[in-house]
């Protein structure tokens, strides 16, 4: 039954992987668009990023709850993997080592191209904020020549010689 249990857990990992992987996959499509600002495809890529995060936390809740079935019947307050191994042999707990591993790998690798990325648009944002700022300096010049008082025509001739 805990065996069971524990491919059950080791399956919902694996499939985790699989959303971690698609998306490293688009944490870099996310860089190359930060590199050339394109900042239209990046937000589809934010987008289905976003999907994809809700769907990673859908299986980490049955992960979860999977483990809390397996401490049940191992009768462990919680469930790591140093109590596994205390409780279970080597080979059951082997493969659910290894996928644990690979996502910390993942999330390592998308953490740092978020890192990367997150610096690159605060640059870009900055430069933007200085062209801004430059725009609104010239709309400011050019109200104030568009206000100033047109020249009138003389009121009054001088006919005297």
């Amino acid at each position: 039954m805990v065996t069971t249990k524990i491919e059950q857990l080791f399956d919902i990992y694996t499939k985790e992987l699989e959303c971690f992987r698609r998306m490293l996959a688009f944490a870099g499509e996310q860089g190359k668009c930060v590199a050339v600002s394109n900042f239209t495809v990046l937000g589809e890529i934010l987008d289905r990023r976003r999907s994809l995060a809700d769907e990673i936390g859908a299986l980490s809740v049955q992960a979860q709850a999977t483990a809390q079935g397996i401490a049940a019947d191992l009768g462990l307050p919680e469930l790591n993997l140093s109590s596994l191994r205390q409780q279970l042999p080597e080979a059951a707990v082997a493969p659910l080592e290894q996928v644990l591993a690979q996502l910390r790998q993942v999330a390592e690798e998308i953490q740092q191209i978020d890192r990367r990325c997150e610096v690159e648009v605060r640059q870009a944002m900055q430069g933007l904020r200085g062209e801004m700022s430059n725009v609104q300096l010239g709309q400011t010049a050019m109200r104030a020549y568009k206000n100033a008082p047109q020249p009138n025509d003389a009121r009054f001739i001088d006919k005297q010689k």
